[in-house]
């Protein structure tokens, strides 16, 4: 189901990017907006669940510690103080 929904997801993103490289009105604009608002806000809510149905819920914060947990550290200690 999240797999379904994840893919549903990613094609109205790239549907709504194609539609604001054609776009030549304002109201086309607003589509945009409003069918990528809609996909990304439906993206960010199925990664969470669909990353646990494909990885399982045994470390949680390993499967989502990618770019963060990377940055944090090298940052941290270049501030002064």
């Amino acid at each position: 189901m999240g797999k379904r929904t994840m893919i549903l997801c990613l094609i109205l993103l790239i549907t709504s990017l194609a539609l604001l490289l054609a776009a030549k009105n304002i109201w086309m604009l607003f589509l945009f907006a409003v069918i990528y608002g809609f996909a990304h806000g439906g993206l960010f809510t199925v990664i969470s669940p669909t990353v646990a149905e494909l990885f399982g819920t045994g470390s949680p914060t390993a499967l989502f510690s990618g770019s963060s947990g990377s940055v944090v550290p090298s940052v941290v200690p270049s501030v002064p103080g």
